[in-house]
């Protein structure tokens, strides 16, 4: 039985998204063959973005990277 890939997951509201982020997913993606951005959606909250849009701009942002996966959660993550 072959072991499954390693991958990292990096959680954050990403609102908005900036250089410090991208960093962080480039250096991950150097060290883990996948990389899990996940978008917090916080109900409590008043976001300046919507995560759709978030996470399209993710997306297009890491677009040249293979290995990246953008998604969105609310709750906690464990």
């Amino acid at each position: 039985m072959s072991e499954p890939p390693l991958a990292a997951i990096y959680p954050g509201s990403f609102d908005p998204m900036h250089l410090g982020h991208v960093d962080i997913i480039r250096r991950a993606h150097d060290i883990f063959p996948r990389v899990i951005v996940a978008v917090l959606q916080n109900t409590d909250k008043t976001p300046l973005l919507p995560v759709a849009t978030r996470v399209d701009l993710i997306e297009r942002s890491m677009s040249g990277l293979v290995g990246i996966e953008v998604t969105s959660f609310s709750g906690l993550l464990v």
